[in-house]
């Protein structure tokens, strides 16, 4: 009988035990593991439109290159001329076109090329007044303009994604810039005289110059991606074109003809906007 009462206190202490566990395990909470959002992919072509707003700036001169001649022209104010030839201008206009480009991405990183091109017409204007000082004589009257009709570049962009699975991607640009420039020079009487008699008396004449400026371009932006392939940015770009010079002969009746110097900086601030298709 004791062996017997020991093998069923044995078979009940399993039981027990055995009980024991199973409520563990049903009390034990389940973990399940969540889901990581998949990251988004930026590689790809792409093509789209922007618009925005742009500012034309010129900072110009126009300079007599004084040598004995210099003396001859407008003796009065041959040096008020190199004094006072130094300006400023600027033009502000809508900017507006297309992009393509492409992206490769590296984890966060994002590398890729784009070009772009678009109208923006800009005309930048000055007016130097310069009577003498001796009369009955007025003086003359100098009139110089810088224009720009489009404006393209071709950028590399290096950024990287943050925000939402890398829906966002902060990026830096930079690259070459070209537009097409247009500059004009003109002088007359500062009173309008009878054709003829403005060159007689005063000193009249003028210069033009149009052609394709090279520059270079720098800037930054954000570009969010939306659903499907779908994207849109916002972007700053500063561009430089360096000085664009022309040279004006000047002349008058019975006098030695004078050279007059233009020279013109031109640089531009873009802000604009766009929409972005990835194949």
């Amino acid at each position: 009988m004791s062996i017997g009462r020991s093998v069923a206190a044995g078979i009940i202490a399993l039981q027990i035990a055995s009980a024991s566990v199973m409520a563990a395990d049903i009390a034990r909470p389940v973990y399940k593991a969540t889901p990581v959002a998949a990251s988004h992919n930026w590689t790809g072509l792409y093509v789209g439109l922007n618009a925005g707003w742009g500012r034309a700036d010129v900072d110009g001169r126009n300079s007599l290159p004084c040598s004995t001649a210099c003396t001859v022209f407008l003796p009065p104010n041959a040096a008020s001329i190199n004094a006072t030839g130094g300006y400023g201008s600027s033009d502000e206009a809508f900017i507006g076109g297309g992009q393509i480009g492409y992206n490769w991405q590296n984890g966060i990183w994002v590398a890729g090329i784009e070009g772009d091109f678009g109208a923006l017409k800009t005309k930048s204007t000055h007016t130097l007044l310069l009577p003498f000082v001796t009369a009955p004589f007025n003086g003359n009257r100098f009139d110089n303009s810088v224009e720009t009709d489009w404006l393209a570049t071709v950028r590399g962009r290096l950024g990287v994604t943050t925000f939402s699975g890398g829906k966002a991607l902060l990026y830096a640009t930079g690259g070459a810039a070209f537009t097409q420039v247009k500059a004009s020079n003109t002088v007359n009487a500062l009173v309008p005289f009878p054709t003829g008699i403005d060159c007689a008396i005063f000193y009249c004449g003028g210069s033009s110059l149009d052609s394709i400026r090279v520059g270079w371009t720098i800037g930054g932006g954000i570009e969010w991606a939306l659903v499907s392939n779908w994207s849109v940015k916002a972007e700053y770009l500063f561009a430089d074109f360096g000085t664009v010079s022309t040279t004006t002969l000047y002349s008058r009746t019975a006098s030695p003809t004078q050279i007059i110097n233009h020279d013109a900086n031109l640089s531009m601030h873009i802000v604009r906007a766009g929409l972005n298709y990835r194949f």
